[in-house]
């Protein structure tokens, strides 16, 4: 019964730790959406990555029934064009910020492989 008991807090600690990343195949294109851009003059904007190429990025407008206000997704479509494993990376900032000083909120992190 021990024995089963570490089994399963290993297991439950391990899968909580997890990395998941997203496997696409060379050439294909794919979208990466990210909320409230726009809001207080700070948009997303996309780090260059080797392996990907944007497409097209472009902007959906929504109504959140909470706020009753309009807002916006920003929209990446991308395309795998090279073979490999990567963290993608996304940060929401004013244009006259430096990225020292944006806040870890404002950084989304996407892990891929190419194949």
């Amino acid at each position: 019964m021990r024995n089963f008991l570490t089994i399963l807090l290993v297991s439950i600690l391990s899968s909580g730790c997890s990395s998941a990343y997203e496997t696409y195949k060379l050439n294909q294109e794919f979208k990466v959406s990210l909320d409230k851009d726009g809001m207080g003059g700070y948009v997303w904007k996309m780090k260059p990555d080797s392996l990907v190429t944007i497409i097209n990025e472009y902007e959906e407008t929504y109504f959140n029934d909470t706020t009753q206000l309009n807002e916006r997704n920003k929209i990446f479509e991308l395309k795998a064009i090279k073979e490999g494993s990567t963290e993608l990376q996304f940060i929401k900032k004013r244009s006259f910020e430096p990225d020292s000083l944006v806040p870890s909120e404002n950084y989304y992190l996407k892990k891929i492989r190419i194949k």
